[in-house]
């Protein structure tokens, strides 16, 4: 398997993995993704196809360093919309100092439909006091065809995240 010539490891069956952090994969609808499929034999087939992915998702209505506070619902808006689905998570990774009596758990999010905006609904017990991770990523998944008539996925992950302040 190899997406742009750039070969991907085998690490599980029917997984793969890139060995660097990331793999140039284009996306804004512009410019086409060379994917090549091959089995390692006859059975399973192979492909070479030109794959498009949709704009990269961008938090748009949170900024770095903002006081989110715990004790009504999160709304996250972003650009990079399209026919798919996202998951946003709220993270909290670092409590020091803040001496929370009421907070339990360190995340709250789901998955939701691409639209644009997504509102997490929690109870302030969910969420620690202090530094968390606002995480927006969104999975575009395309089908190809084998010439043995298997179908794969092949599929397009892209992140935005911010660290912000949860407060009561």
């Amino acid at each position: 398997v190899s997406i742009n010539k750039n070969p991907l490891l085998a690490f599980a069956l029917g997984s793969y993995v890139n060995r660097g952090d990331s793999l140039p994969i284009y996306t804004g609808d512009s410019v086409p993704n060379l994917v090549d499929l091959r089995g390692l034999d006859s059975s399973f087939g192979s492909a070479f196809d030109s794959l498009t992915y949709g704009p990269s998702v961008a938090i748009t209505n949170i900024v770095r360093g903002q006081n989110i506070s715990r004790d009504s619902t999160i709304t996250v808006t972003w650009s990079g919309v399209s026919n798919d689905f996202v998951s946003i998570t709220v993270t909290v990774w670092d409590t020091t100092g803040t001496s929370d009596t009421i907070g339990k758990g360190i995340s709250v999010g789901g998955y939701f439909n691409n639209t644009g905006s997504a509102t997490i609904h929690h109870i302030p017990a969910q969420l620690k006091l202090g530094l968390a991770d606002v995480t927006l990523t969104k999975y575009e998944p395309k089908f190809v065809t084998l010439s043995s008539g298997k179908r794969v996925c092949v599929a397009c992950e892209t992140s935005d995240e911010l660290t912000v302040h949860i407060v009561n």
